[in-house]
């Protein structure tokens, strides 16, 4: 799902709402059909994963940022699903100069040494590592050059293909509406309309407002 709009138009608030860092001044938000405050946090943190916009490494090393040092198989075989979702894989893979095994101790390596690029692969791994339902992502693409962002957006694609829902929040409207299979515009706060991506692309008013005509 791909949430569009101009500056200020209020979708970072949305996001804010929906994982729980804000709560609402009217109405209610709901759940599958259940007040989103019959749910305690640890129960939030299994539906919803965010990830936004301002991306700094949240400790020193990949490990520390990605997990809690898993010790299981299970907990390992989740780490290593989420670093070949983010693409971070095989950069982890060089590092440790192994070709089959996926260590704790390869991923020392300091995260701000990785580029912009990296470190928003980072903590979309990151996200995963708790096994959401939706994944919401806040302007992943800010900041980044043309083809780094050409690479998000099919890891977007691969991290959906595998089983989690995505909201993108997006101003790249072109490219968020050919990934996504539905696509809200927001003004003001509010959903002036909505479609499948199809539609939208070839609506008169998307089209001027949002992609170039």
């Amino acid at each position: 799902i791909a949430l569009v709009g101009m500056n200020g138009a209020g979708k970072t608030t949305c996001v804010k709402l929906l994982c729980g860092l804000l709560e609402p001044t009217a109405g209610e938000i709901r759940i599958n059909g259940v007040p989103s405050w019959k749910f305690n946090r640890q129960e939030y943190y299994r539906l919803f994963a965010t990830v936004f916009q301002e991306i700094h490494p949240m400790a020193a090393s990949i490990r520390e940022n990605i997990t809690c040092c898993p010790k299981g198989e299970e907990d390992q075989a989740r780490l290593r699903q989420c670093l070949q979702l983010a693409d971070l894989y095989d950069r982890v893979q060089r590092l440790s100069k192994k070709e089959d095994t996926l260590l704790i101790k390869e991923l020392d390596e300091e995260a701000v040494n990785l580029s912009g690029g990296e470190q928003q692969m980072l903590a979309i791994g990151r996200a995963l590592m708790s096994n959401p339902k939706m994944l919401l992502l806040d302007e992943p693409s800010m900041g980044l050059s043309p083809l780094l962002v050409e690479e998000i957006f099919q890891i977007i694609q691969d991290v959906n293909k595998s089983g989690v829902t995505v909201l993108l929040v997006e101003q790249n409207a072109k490219m968020a509406m050919q990934i996504a299979n539905r696509v809200y515009v927001m003004e003001t706060g509010t959903i002036m309309m909505s479609g499948n991506s199809e539609e939208m692309r070839n609506n008169e008013q998307v089209r001027r407002a949002y992609l170039g005509g």
